[in-house]
């Protein structure tokens, strides 16, 4: 095509290109401006512009491009305007597809599109204060925190449900009902290591392209999944300590008569807390993602999909779901303190009653301190993390990073501390049974 090879003006627009090959604009080293507007694209292959070393303004708008590959803009070193309006929503590319372009202008019509200009490139979209450029998980020490935090879980829970298996399988009698809440305390706390390592492995699946990928990800299957396993853990973990710490109280003021030292019957609570805890998230969870069908513009609002947090401050259901959560956490706070307040009378009340026969080796003392690490880890847990949920609503902008560290750092307390609280118990019980085994203990 040496006939064109002065051509500086290029214009196909309103066609029905669908293809674009490798080096096929060869005969354009003088073109400085290309419109393939309103054409059938889908893609943009690697090298599609090679040969263009003198463009200055590209049109690839009204396309259903959801594809541009690495090196698809490779040698455009005079680019300074990008147009690139009302193509498909969740285009796929890698973070550096603009990276060594030197635009002066990025006309994009979805934010997510100007996260990938360099920071001196004009973008026509403003990107939204909550919308992350980066990774799903923005920095080097979220991602250390999150799977931290979501190995600890595992890794203590599995321990305490190992060493609590291990003390039954010791015990010639039937097992406790003690030892079934502390099962169903562990397996509620395991629950809150499941979304965090998801959210682990999604960030490694989007490296690298997540700033384009992210609206599509916000209504993905997977992070509804991940959505529902948020709320479920949030309610489901204070009404498991409620009745842990009832089963407590109940077997300590009447040992004899009481249901709660009957481990069937026990089950059955469980049973119906963890039946209901899971059908309360699956249905608002089934809600969330109808009206975020139904209207395109509704989306989970945050890339870690919590249901707490809302950015945009336009969702009710969020509004709804954070509310019931606090509230549920607040009641929750208020009983187990009240419940464990009336455990720790009555146990004063019978040391009072059997002075001559109470353990010398201050097992209420220990109890006692379990009661107040336990009840500490709670309220360390419910309360801040209920506070920043409740002041987003009224706040205009907030760190994101905030609801990131809330997400992993504050949430998951009682799940490490409570495990422990628990293998400590467990291991003292041991020791206690070995010890009064012992031929040498007459006492």
């Amino acid at each position: 095509m040496t006939e064109h090879s002065l051509l500086e003006l290029f214009v196909v627009s309103y066609n029905a290109i669908r293809q674009l090959i490798s080096n096929c604009f060869h005969f354009g080293k003088h073109v400085a401006l290309i419109d393939l507007s309103s054409n059938c694209i889908l893609k943009l292959k690697p090298m599609v512009f090679i040969g263009m070393s003198s463009l200055q303004l590209l049109n690839l708008s009204d396309s259903p491009i959801y594809q541009i590959q690495s090196n698809a803009l490779f040698n455009l070193s005079k680019i300074k305007i990008l147009a690139i309006l009302n193509i498909t929503s969740n285009i796929e590319t890698n973070n550096q597809v603009f990276h060594k372009l030197k635009l002066k202008m990025l006309e994009a019509s979805t934010p997510h599109i100007c996260c990938l200009a360099p920071c001196e490139t004009q973008c026509s979209t403003v990107v939204p204060w909550h919308l992350s450029c980066t990774d799903l998980l923005v920095n080097g020490a979220l991602k250390a925190a999150f799977y931290f935090v979501s190995l600890s879980i595992l890794l203590t829970n599995t321990a305490s449900l190992t060493l609590q298996k291990m003390t039954n399988n010791r015990q010639s009698y039937k097992v406790s009902s003690f030892a079934g809440m502390v099962n169903s305390v562990n397996m509620a706390d395991l629950s809150c290591s499941i979304p965090l390592f998801c959210l682990c492995v999604s960030d490694l699946y989007y490296k690298g392209s997540f700033a384009t990928k992210a609206m599509a990800w916000k209504r993905s299957p997977p992070c509804y999944t991940i959505f529902s396993l948020f709320l479920n853990f949030q309610i489901l973990s204070p009404t498991v300590l409620c009745l842990f710490s009832l089963t407590k109280f109940m077997v300590v003021k009447n040992p004899l008569h009481t249901q709660f030292k009957s481990c069937e019957f026990v089950q059955k609570c469980n049973t119906l807390i963890y039946g209901t805890c899971f059908t309360v998230s699956s249905s608002l969870t089934l809600v969330a993602y109808l009206v975020n069908t139904k209207y395109a513009n509704s989306i989970i609002p945050m890339t870690v999909c919590s249901p707490f947090v809302d950015p945009s401050n336009r969702q009710i259901m969020t509004k709804v779901m954070t509310w019931i959560t606090v509230i549920l956490q607040m009641i929750s706070t208020i009983f187990i303190c009240g419940v464990y307040k009336m455990l720790v009378d009555t146990l004063k009340a019978m040391q009072n009653k059997m002075k001559g026969l109470v353990s010398r080796r201050g097992s209420n003392a220990v109890l006692i301190i379990q009661i107040v690490v336990v009840t500490a880890s709670n309220v360390l847990c419910w309360i801040p993390s209920g506070t920043i949920y409740l002041t987003s609503m009224f706040m205009k902008e907030y760190p994101l990073t905030i609801i990131f560290w809330t997400t992993t750092a504050i949430n998951p307390i009682n799940s490490v501390v409570n495990p422990i609280v628990l293998i400590a118990t467990n291991i003292k019980k041991v020791l206690r049974t070995q010890f009064q085994s012992s031929p040498f203990d007459k006492r």
